[in-house]
């Protein structure tokens, strides 16, 4: 079934451009002097209506076995890391806190999703439907598809501009998160030190740190503030 998919991704692809096509040849047909063939308007208008619904049919269920994939995939990669839990030693979780532990069990296994359960699907639609375009371009006029084809680099230099620097974004913001989830963690163990000594102006200091500040040390924590509680779970 698993093989299946990239088959039903480029035929839903191709059907797609169907409604494209038939709209074309529709405008091509009623422009056309004389009186339309009632016949040929109503196939072209079938064919239009058939071509989105294989698409849809065909993409979702390529979208329904790779989210039933991805939904597989997290149970074991949890279920893995919660047995590998179990066996590293006290002193393990005493440099790691919680919250870290938190993010990679939950977070780093969900942003999975959008590589197993879109990304074959998707990268095999966004391949397929524009060479069957320029295929369509080519059988009308080569014209069209070298006009076509003379976007393409302005795409690529736009592209090249919006992902300039990604990678260290992309580092900075995990580092960002994981601190923020050992503040949340932080912050919920000592609750109650907070309740008893009535620490309430510092207690969220920690979380609002690095919420506001993807360095710890770009926001100093104010005097007479106390960290209200130092253990890590």
């Amino acid at each position: 079934m698993i093989g299946m998919i990239p088959i039903g991704c480029v035929l839903g692809a191709l059907g797609a451009l169907v409604p494209f096509v038939g709209l074309a040849e529709l405008g091509a047909l009623l422009l056309a002097p004389g009186d339309p063939d009632t016949g040929q308007v109503v196939f072209l208008a079938w064919l239009v209506a058939a071509g989105l619904g294989l698409r849809g049919l065909l993409l979702g269920i390529a979208l329904t076995i790779t989210h039933v994939a991805d939904q597989k995939l997290q149970g074991i990669l949890r279920t893995r890391m919660v047995a590998h839990l179990g066996r590293v030693p006290l002193g393990w979780f005493t440099r790691n806190s919680s919250g870290v532990v938190r993010k990679a069990a939950q977070e780093d296994v969900h942003d999975l999703h959008q590589l197993i359960a879109h990304h074959s699907v998707e990268y095999t639609a966004a391949l397929v439907l524009p060479l069957g375009g320029l295929g369509y371009l080519l059988w009308l006029d080569w014209r069209l598809a070298l006009l076509a084809l003379v976007t393409l680099p302005f795409y690529a230099a736009a592209y090249a501009w919006m992902m300039r620097s990604y990678q260290e974004k992309m580092l900075e913001m995990n580092a960002t998160m994981a601190r923020i989830s050992s503040a949340v963690v932080e912050f919920v163990s000592g609750i109650a030190v907070v309740k008893t000594f009535g620490q309430g102006r510092c207690a969220h200091e920690s979380f609002r740190r690095a919420a506001a500040a993807p360095r710890p040390s770009a926001t100093p924590t104010p005097p007479g503030c106390c960290r209200c509680s130092s253990s890590r779970r």
